[in-house]
Parts: C-alpha cells; sequence; structure tokens
C-alpha cells in the first residue's frame, strides 16, 4: 500500500476502534498526524468514538492533543461531547505528563 492508503486505513482504525490495525498503519508508515477532509486526525476520531485503547496508543506514539479540526474541535472537546469519559481522563492523563503537571493531593487540616 502506499503511504496515503496507511493514512486511510489509520484512520478507518481509529473510528473503528482496531488496536492491532492502528499499530500495523503505524509501522507501516502511517503518519500519525495525518487527517480527514474535515482535518480530524486518527486520535480525534478515536477520541470521538469512545475508543480508549486506541487514544492510549495514539498518544503514547506521539499523536498531537492540541490539533483542531475545520470546526475548531480537538481530541478534548470531541470525546467530552460524546461523552466518553475514559477517553477523556487518558487524554488529560496525557496532557498533565506532557506537562509534567502534578495535582496535590488533598490534605485534611
Amino acid at each position: 500500500m502506499s503511504k496515503s492508503n496507511w493514512n486511510d486505513y489509520l484512520l478507518t482504525s481509529a473510528v473503528n476502534g482496531c488496536t492491532e490495525s492502528i499499530k500495523e498503519a503505524l509501522q507501516n508508515g502511517a503518519d500519525i498526524h495525518c487527517k480527514d477532509i474535515e482535518d480530524n486526525t486518527a486520535l480525534m476520531l478515536a477520541a470521538k468514538c469512545g475508543h480508549t485503547r486506541v487514544v492510549d496508543i495514539l498518544l503514547n506514539k506521539g499523536s498531537s492533543i492540541n490539533s483542531d479540526n475545520l470546526d475548531g474541535k480537538n481530541a478534548v472537546l470531541l470525546a467530552a461531547q460524546a461523552g466518553h469519559s475514559d477517553c477523556l481522563e487518558v487524554i488529560i492523563n496525557a496532557l498533565m505528563k506532557e506537562n509534567e503537571i502534578d495535582f496535590p493531593s488533598s490534605h485534611s487540616h
């Protein structure tokens, strides 16, 4: 397959939640930052569809959380709007790790 076809395969696999296909596409040269016609990345599509394992894999492979689609929405907003709290938690944890943010534990006084 050409790189363009691997990119399409990556995006389709993100929508379908197929972790093995995601790994296969990336191993064969798919661009993790490729976008569909609405400027959605694979991460955005997986987050919107509620595929937590795919979201986790894409984040661990370096997918950008900060990309916006044509509607100005990113993976965080798409997961939140679709009610996928598990995906949202994975994304927020990745953001915290990326920015070295550590929420202090609550202390009783």
